[in-house]
């Protein structure tokens, strides 16, 4: 049965015009309008291996196992990552941030400030320092001020949608995880925390997606594995910092309670350590009366005049006493024995001190206070030196071995190394100098005849110097972070 294209009346089977409007019924309109068609809407996916049809995200052909890849979507996936590494280069040398806080309140607003801390015990003070350790806990999806570069890279990893295929996705996941790996290893800062949350909440996305595609895939599974332990790691941080700066507000606050005051608590922090330092104690230890040893390093120096005083500290490697009551006069005379005794080497004499060695090697230190009239007095043993050997520590590999390896090594960490080399020379420490400028340390070098500091292209820092009976002392640091 068919109808007339211009009228719309039904036609008999042999009708050659409508009987309607006359129009013929043999046109070529009428005969594509009377013949059936079909139409194809969108696209069907086959395995191009066994030509089997492939659902919708599908990363492998449930019937032959091959492998579905797509060159664009690879292609996307690598814009992506450029995109990624192109914005964290514009953020790498993005100017400083604008300055915050006190650096950019007015003066009316700091002497105000000043105020309030005065009469409250400096207590919003220690809350607005150690707040920002406690921030990222309170509030964990707060967004933190970026810069036009930071923007466009957030908006980037929150819109772009991964591909479903089993190469892209793993590409993917593997390249969130290094991002995820990098800000659990680097220094926690304010911005850690929505990083790690924004690469987070992708590698979800695409676990879940991997969870349907790719069912079981151990690299998948081990990938995401990795990226949740960074997050955690991260997530450690935020909780540690939290805890450090709750303590010290509540250590603080205590502290405060408990001494009624800061001041006062200021004042007793200042008079332990000046207690300790100087040698100022309450009345009963100022009273108080010694009894001097008859044995050990003791006999290496003259007996006080004085009968006031504490012995510190009486080992075989050092002797130390705290001594009251003592006069200028007194410190003088007792210089003048010390020098009858045989300390009489490599000497520094002033008003307040007294350094010398005597022939054995012994250093007597003399500390005298004439507001307290109080005087400390040290005596050190010579520093034992034997044979050792050259470290292989990566710090120690910085600088040339030495031609006698006699003395000590008094610190061998990964961040520094020092020794002390004996029996060493004018010619010898000249000749060590000049071999460690020639291994690079020629970088903001002072030279001297018993000193040389320098840092090498690295950013190692060397400092040699030619100590007292010909001891060399090296000693070499890390490059700062600075």
């Amino acid at each position: 049965m068919s109808f007339c294209i211009k009228c719309g009346q039904k036609l008999d089977d042999d009708a050659k015009f409508c009987h309607s409007c006359g129009s013929a019924t043999n046109s070529p309109e009428n005969e594509n309008l009377n013949q059936r068609k079909t139409t194809f809407a969108g696209e069907i996916h086959k395995c191009p291996n066994c030509g089997e049809v492939i659902p919708s995200f599908t990363a492998i052909c449930p019937a032959c196992g091959h492998e579905i890849n797509s060159q664009n979507v690879s292609s996307s996936l690598k814009g992506f990552i450029d995109a990624i590494n192109e914005y964290d280069n514009a953020i790498a040398n993005d100017p400083e941030p604008p300055k915050t806080g006190w650096k950019v309140w007015s003066e009316r607003k700091k002497i105000l400030w000043v105020i309030l801390n005065i009469f409250t015990a400096f207590i919003p003070l220690v809350i607005y320092l150690t707040f920002p350790l406690i921030k990222p806990f309170l509030f964990p999806k707060s967004v933190p001020v970026l810069s036009a570069n930071e923007k466009r890279k957030a908006a980037l990893i929150e819109n772009y949608i991964f591909p479903n295929e089993r190469e892209a996705t793993i590409e993917a996941m593997m390249f969130t995880k290094s991002k995820m790996a990098f800000l659990a290893s680097e220094k926690f800062n304010k911005k850690t925390l929505f990083w790690s949350n924004l690469w987070n909440t992708k590698a979800e996305q695409l676990n879940q997606r991997a969870s349907i595609i790719l069912k079981g895939d151990k690299i998948v599974e081990s990938t995401y594995a990795d990226i949740t332990a960074s997050k955690s790691k991260v997530d450690r941080s935020v909780k540690v910092r939290a805890i450090i700066g709750a303590t010290i507000i509540v250590v603080f606050l205590a502290f405060v309670l408990i001494n009624g005051s800061l001041f006062k608590g200021i004042g007793y922090i200042f008079d332990s350590s000046h207690s300790s330092v100087s040698g100022s104690y309450d009345d009963a230890d100022y009273n108080s009366t010694y009894e001097w040893p008859n044995s050990g390093l003791s006999t290496y120096l003259p007996l006080p005049e004085t009968e006031y005083g504490k012995i510190v500290m009486d080992n075989e490697d050092r002797f130390s006493i705290d001594l009251y009551k003592v006069t200028q006069e007194h410190f003088e005379n007792y210089v003048k024995q010390c020098k009858a005794k045989g300390f009489t080497l490599h000497t520094t004499k002033t008003d307040s001190v007294f350094y010398s060695y005597n022939a054995d090697k012994y250093s007597l230190d003399i500390i005298y206070d004439k507001d307290e009239q109080e005087l400390s007095l040290f005596l050190d043993v010579p520093e034992k030196m034997a044979e050792f050997y050259w470290p292989s520590s990566t710090v120690a590999k910085q600088v040339p071995v030495p031609e006698t390896l006699v003395g000590r090594i008094w610190s061998d960490t990964s961040d520094s190394f020092g020794v002390n080399i004996d029996n060493v020379n004018q010619s010898a420490f000249s000749a060590y100098v000049d071999a460690c400028m020639k291994k690079g340390f020629t970088v903001d070098y002072a030279r001297e005849d018993d000193f040389f500091k320098a840092f090498n292209k690295d950013g190692y820092e060397l400092t040699i110097h030619l100590k007292v009976f010909n001891v060399m002392e090296i000693h070499v640091e890390i490059p700062s972070e600075d």
